[in-house]
């Protein structure tokens, strides 16, 4: 579970399996946060000649994506 309590052990263990999966298609990184809390997340998806960005502080849960005020970035063609 993280610090929080937000996302049990079997997500996290579901995402090391898609980098498992995907190889070197698939960058994946988790930070474990030793003092304060960096709260944002980034996304860069590239192929079929196309890039995109999107980097946000909102978890996938019903309340970030229902209740809380949060702020995301979508960039296209990212150099």
């Amino acid at each position: 579970m993280d610090r929080q309590g937000f996302n049990p052990v079997a997500v996290f263990k579901v995402l090391l399996g898609l980098q498992e999966k995907y190889g070197a298609r698939l960058q994946l990184g988790i930070v474990a946060e030793q003092a304060g809390m960096l709260h944002a997340k980034a996304l860069l998806t590239e192929g079929h000649g196309r890039s995109e960005l999107l980097v946000g502080s909102a978890n996938l849960t019903g309340r970030a994506q229902s209740r809380n005020h949060e702020l995301a970035l979508h960039v296209t063609d990212v150099p």
